[in-house]
């Protein structure tokens, strides 16, 4: 599962269309990214976004695109002294001056693509009731349906509070038409206390497909699955590769099997700038495969690695279909919402028995 130095994009290896829908939400100082798409029959086509007071964003000051500017699809910088990703929190953080996470739901029209009625999620309840104080909030959601209720699975990281990144899971009331949050129920690490825990793949039930008894909500690993209710971590076998974290929700195919994307992270040499009073900064790669699971979360065949639009921070987080295509919604540096439409045969081609080597 070795990263080549160069892979496909997705429109190259799956004829993908891809759009920007959002960059800001509210106000320009609040960002909209890590958007997670969902369908469900009650409401149709949902996107949900995090939206924060910092970006990650290219070292050069006046590189802001606004929505409708798309992001270049090459990465023409040859040295990374000119292109970076990692944190750089903008100066906007507030009085505060803390690094805050909002989260807004928007309906999507999946045949225009396009992103409208976007209301903030109001989560006060949510925090209120939780025996920590979040500062912080939750972020990165992934919205799906456990077969009753619409949810949220997210992230929560409070320094000095829950120190390391974990796991919860909080319902999503739409029916007032102001989208608002319900208890928040925190996972601890299954394995390891000082584990971070940011990619588990929940399992979206919906009757979009022939629902079989799937007795785990969560991949937590390649070859591991949690189950909620009992707070059980189940090896379940299969091919386990390395250096592979979640991605979106797992959706169902017609075959019975599920469909799901997942990331690989590259971190590559130290950046160090000409100015050395700056400390050195890693440069992160991600690149995508989607994987096929059959009911127990073993994986079946995988595509090859690709990326989106460029060759640095992405982040897929929700999956979904519309006629014979998937929706598949991701962040581009921490910063904009995009959404790929691929025809679904040209993934389920591309998917090939995994090999380890």
């Amino acid at each position: 599962m070795s990263i080549p130095e160069s892979v496909p994009n997705a429109s190259d290896l799956f004829g993908a269309k891809i759009k920007q829908i959002a960059r800001f939400c509210e106000e320009p100082e609040w960002t909209a990214y890590n958007p997670s798409i969902c369908y469900t029959e009650d409401h149709g086509y949902l996107v949900l976004l995090r939206s924060s007071n910092g970006w990650l964003r290219d070292h050069r000051l006046e590189w802001q695109p606004e929505l409708g500017e798309e992001l270049t699809t090459q990465d023409s910088y040859e040295t990374p002294g000119e292109w970076y990703q990692q944190s750089y929190i903008n100066s906007v953080l507030g009085s505060e001056g803390k690094f805050r996470n909002r989260m807004f739901i928007g309906t999507l029209n999946p045949s225009t693509l396009t992103l409208s009625k976007i209301k903030e999620v109001d989560l006060t309840e949510s925090y209120e009731t939780f025996p920590v104080e979040l500062f912080r909030g939750i972020e990165d959601g992934r919205l799906y349906h456990d077969g009753k209720t619409l949810r949220i699975s997210a992230t929560i990281w409070e320094s000095g509070k829950i120190p390391v990144a974990r796991i919860c899971n909080l319902p999503l009331d739409m029916s007032s038409g102001n989208p608002k949050g319900g208890e928040i129920e925190l996972f601890n690490s299954p394995i390891d206390i000082d584990t971070v825990e940011k990619n588990w793949m929940p399992v979206h039930r919906t009757s979009l497909y022939n629902e079989k008894d799937i007795a785990f909500d969560y991949i937590y690993n390649p070859g591991q699955t949690y189950n909620i209710e009992n707070r059980e971590l189940t090896n379940v076998g299969g091919p386990t590769p390395s250096r592979v974290r979640g991605g979106g929700q797992l959706i169902g195919l017609e075959n019975g099997t599920m469909l799901g994307i997942i990331h690989q992270c590259v971190s590559a040499e130290y950046i160090r700038f000409a100015n050395l009073s700056q400390e050195p900064l890693f440069r992160r790669r991600y690149v995508h495969r989607f994987m096929q699971y059959n009911e127990q979360g073993q994986i079946l065949k995988t595509t090859d690695m690709f990326n989106f639009i460029n060759k640095s921070v992405e982040f897929a987080g929700g999956l979904s279909t519309y006629n014979d295509k998937v929706l598949v919604s991701f962040g581009a540096l921490d910063s904009s919402s995009h959404i790929a439409s691929i025809p679904l045969k040209k993934i389920l081609s591309a998917l090939r028995p995994l090999n380890l080597q």
